[in-house]
């Protein structure tokens, strides 16, 4: 008699859809293209040094709780707000 050693934590299997059809479930708005096409910007000039800001990429590892997501990220763009001048701060989360 063997004793079951893994997976012993796992209680239930949800299987994801896939990144296709999450994509196509979610609307980009212009506003968030922007958002990114910006960002992508900053992060371009910084790296190729023609913004001497200092990047900072942050996060949680990941999202459990979208409500709590939501507060921190809310809490880290006025932070990231207040120190733009030195800063560019990246929310990273999957």
């Amino acid at each position: 008699m063997t004793a079951k050693i893994d997976d012993v934590r796992i209680r239930q299997i949800n299987e994801l859809i896939s990144p296709e059809s999450l994509i196509g479930d979610i609307e980009l708005t212009s506003a968030a293209s922007r958002t990114v096409a910006s960002a992508r910007g900053a992060i371009h000039s910084i790296l190729n040094r023609a913004d001497d800001r200092l990047l900072v990429i942050v996060g949680p590892c990941s999202i459990h709780d979208p409500a709590a997501a939501l507060d921190y990220a809310g809490r880290l763009q006025k932070a990231a707000a207040q120190l733009s001048d030195d800063l560019f701060i990246v929310m990273r989360v999957y």
